[in-house]
This record gives structure tokens, C-alpha cells and sequence, in this order.
């Protein structure tokens, strides 16, 4: 929409309009950091670049090449727009229906028609990475190198996982710093759940005196470090029944949050996660994301939201891929295909489906069942 607009306004009042990608020119100019890796590093054995439009792969690959064939040239796209890669595959230059990623600076649907060529002569090959990942490589970046990476640069260095670069000299290829505060507050949030590093449970306790004070004695035991307490005296209709108490707090990693809820457990709290790493709206996006993908590459819409469905997990347990067989289809009903029928994922979601306050769904069933609506 931007470029289109920026066309626009340059016919109009007869401006010079400089293609952010597509133009061979500039390419060649974002080529020179493939010297000055050479320069640096003559003994480099892989690079791997962010990919949006083209332009600063089709520049590197093209330099690289030249200066040494058999240095391996990967590019990065995220799986929400991946428009390059499935480019490639058709063998001409695709749009994609949309481009959904948090790295907006390759939110790219529709690549270069003029750097196209130099893709498919000189980049090796593609890799797409969920947005996720970018979410601990954002931690990492920051916490050991103490750099602000913009999510599009991180692609390169998440990317790192699902190689073996053991032995070999790879260089990743950060494209720019530019984020705002906002958006770094939650990438550093999501990186810490992610880890483990900060967690959410919620426990049943008798509204009596002193009963807050022995949860936080063994949380405090454990090393633990409260930093978000909620005390919520009308979770029942009859409190003295029980309160609920949601507890915020901070740990060193997944082992050590098992080794609190383990001890809270022992003096016998049912302590329950109530934190997951993705929110329902995060689960939603990256489902649709899945699905334009499968789209794009030929899949009919019902073969690609079976494709899409195995990326759902289940909210509020620490067992993130419990719910490996669920399709979210909206931020309140969640889809249960027949096969899926009689799975622990099932039965979890009977169980906890008013406590996390969503609607479980057969399309096939019309029967009624306690705690649970089927469709």
C-alpha cells in the first residue's frame, strides 16, 4: 500500500521515486557488505541474510559469487511472509494474499521483479522461521551482545538453530535497529515466559488469615522473586469456600519454576500455570499466517487449515504442545475435529474450558455436555 502511494505521489507532483528493493542500483550497493565481510572474514563459509523484497540478498549473493562460488548463501523469511521463497518454487514472481509478521521491515507480499533473476541464479536456498523464534533471539542478542536488533535483523540469527554451524565460519547479517520501546518491552516480556524466566500460577486457598503468607514462605524458600500478587475473594459465590490467588513471579528458567510449583504441590497447593507463551490473538494470527502459506503453494483451504491446525497449543499449560490436535478459531471457540475425539488434549480442554473462558466445538455433534457445548 505504501509503494503504491508512493508511485502515486511521485507521478503527481513529478518526484523521483527511490525503490526501497527493487532496483538494481541499489542492490548493487547493498552488495558491498558482502566485501566488506570478505575483507573481515576472507575464510567465510555461509551468510545468511534477512529477506523482505530481494534487494539486499540479490546484492550479497550476487558479490559473494563472484568473489568465491562455493560460500553458501541463505536467505531468511518469516512464515507469515514468505513471499520470496514461494517465488522461487513457482519459478516467476508471486504475491502473497497478505504479509503478517512482527518483522515488518520484510513484510514484503509482493518481491522484485528486477532482482528476481539474481535470487534464483545466486541464493542457495531459503529458510522461513515462525515469529516466535524471533522472540528468544531478540533475548539473546540483547542479554550477551547488549544490541537493539529489529525483528527483521534477527531472522539471520534464529536462524542459527536449525543449522549446525559447528566448525564453520557463518556470519549473520543484522539489518537495521529500528524498533520502538513498546515493541521491545514485549519482546523482552515474551522472552522471559518463553524461558521460563517469568511465570503466572493461580491456587484454590481458605480465606483465612495467614493463608497468603505461607504460599509466598515457600515460594520465598525457593528462591523465588514475587512481582505480581491478585487476590481475588470473589472467584466463588461463597468465598469461605475459597479465594483464588494469582501469582506473578520471577525464576531462573524452566527447572527452577518446576522446582517451585513442585514444592507448592508438596504442602499441598494445587497450583496451576496460568501464563502460556502465546496469547489466544498470537495463536489466531500465526493459524492464518499457516494457512496463506499452504494456500499459496497450491493446498485447497480446507487441505491447508489441516496443514495450519498442528501449530495451535493449548493456553495455560506449562506442556505447550498438549494441544497439538486443536484448530483456534476465534478468540472464544476452539474446534475439535472427529479424529481428535477421546485425546488427552480432549479431555484437557473438558476440563479447563470454563476456566480459561472458551466454548469446545464439534462440527459433526449436537449433543450437550456438562462443561462443554457442542455444535
Amino acid at each position: 500500500d505504501a509503494a503504491i502511494l508512493a508511485a502515486k505521489m511521485a507521478e503527481e507532483e513529478g518526484l523521483t521515486y527511490v525503490h526501497p528493493f527493487n532496483d538494481p542500483v541499489l542492490a548493487t550497493g547493498q552488495g558491498t557488505i558482502a566485501y566488506e565481510i570478505f575483507q573481515d572474514l576472507p575464510d567465510v563459509d555461509a551468510i545468511l541474510v534477512p529477506v523482505g523484497g530481494g534487494g539486499l540478498i540479490s546484492g550479497i549473493s550476487t558479490l559473494t559469487k563472484l568473489l568465491n562460488p562455493s560460500v553458501e548463501v541463505i536467505g531468511v523469511e518469516p512464515i507469515g511472509a514468505a513471499s520470496m521463497k514461494a517465488s522461487l518454487e513457482a519459478g516467476h514472481v508471486v504475491t502473497l494474499p497478505a504479509a503478517t509478521t512482527i518483522a515488518d521491515g520484510v513484510a514484503v507480499k509482493t518481491p522484485g521483479d528486477k532482482i528476481f533473476p539474481y535470487v534464483q541464479k545466486y541464493v542457495d536456498r531459503i529458510m522461513e522461521l515462525d515469529d516466535s523464534e524471533l522472540v528468544e533471539a531478540f533475548l539473546d542478542v540483547m542479554e550477551r551482545h547488549k544490541m537493539v536488533v529489529e525483528n527483521a535483523g534477527l531472522l539471520t540469527v534464529a536462524a542459527l538453530r536449525h543449522l549446525k554451524p559447528e566448525g564453520k565460519n557463518v556470519v549473520c547479517v543484522l539489518s537495521g535497529g529500528n524498533m520502538d520501546v513498546i515493541t521491545m518491552a514485549s519482546l523482552v516480556q515474551h522472552g522471559l515466559i518463553c524461558r521460563g524466566r517469568i511465570f503466572t500460577f493461580s491456587v484454590m486457598l481458605p480465606d483465612r488469615p495467614g493463608a497468603l503468607r505461607r504460599v509466598a514462605d515457600i515460594i520465598a524458600k525457593c528462591n523465588g522473586n514475587i512481582i505480581k500478587l491478585e487476590h481475588n475473594q470473589f472467584v466463588n459465590i461463597n468465598r469461605q469456600s475459597g479465594v483464588e490467588l494469582k501469582v506473578t513471579l520471577e525464576a531462573f528458567g524452566h527447572d527452577h519454576k518446576d522446582r517451585i510449583l513442585a514444592a507448592l504441590h508438596e504442602a499441598g497447593y494445587d497450583a496451576r500455570i496460568t501464563s502460556a507463551y502465546r496469547s489466544q490473538e498470537t495463536q489466531i494470527e500465526l493459524y492464518n499466517n499457516k494457512v496463506w502459506y499452504y494456500i499459496n503453494k497450491g493446498y485447497s483451504e480446507a487441505d491447508a487449515r489441516k496443514e495450519a491446525g498442528t501449530i495451535i497449543a493449548v493456553p495455560g499449560t506449562s506442556e505447550h504442545q498438549l494441544g497439538l490436535a486443536v484448530d483456534l478459531v476465534d478468540s472464544s471457540y476452539w474446534v475439535l475435529d472427529e479424529e481428535q475425539e477421546n485425546t488427552p488434549a480432549q479431555k484437557w480442554l473438558m476440563e479447563h474450558c470454563w476456566e480459561y473462558g472458551f466454548i469446545l466445538r464439534y462440527p459433526s455433534d449436537k449433543t450437550t455436555s456438562t462443561g462443554i457445548i457442542y455444535e
